[in-house]
């Protein structure tokens, strides 16, 4: 993979994907520690943050 004419290697690659996982995981956490469920905050006029769970998700692996 090029990124400003560099190739990265396949460990900082793995360290990139690393710490987005992990801080998907560290938002995930902390969105369900201040959010009740079905809270939204508005972030602009057509987004807005929801805590809610995908109960669809497992469902459709089996699919």
């Amino acid at each position: 993979m090029l990124i400003i004419g560099k190739k990265l290697s396949p460990y900082a690659l793995l360290s990139i994907s690393g710490l987005l996982a992990a801080s998907d995981q560290v938002v995930k956490w902390l969105v369900q520690q201040s959010m009740a469920y079905g809270e939204y905050v508005s972030v602009t006029p057509f987004f807005n943050w929801v805590h809610l769970w995908n109960w669809q998700a497992p469902d459709t692996v089996d699919a």
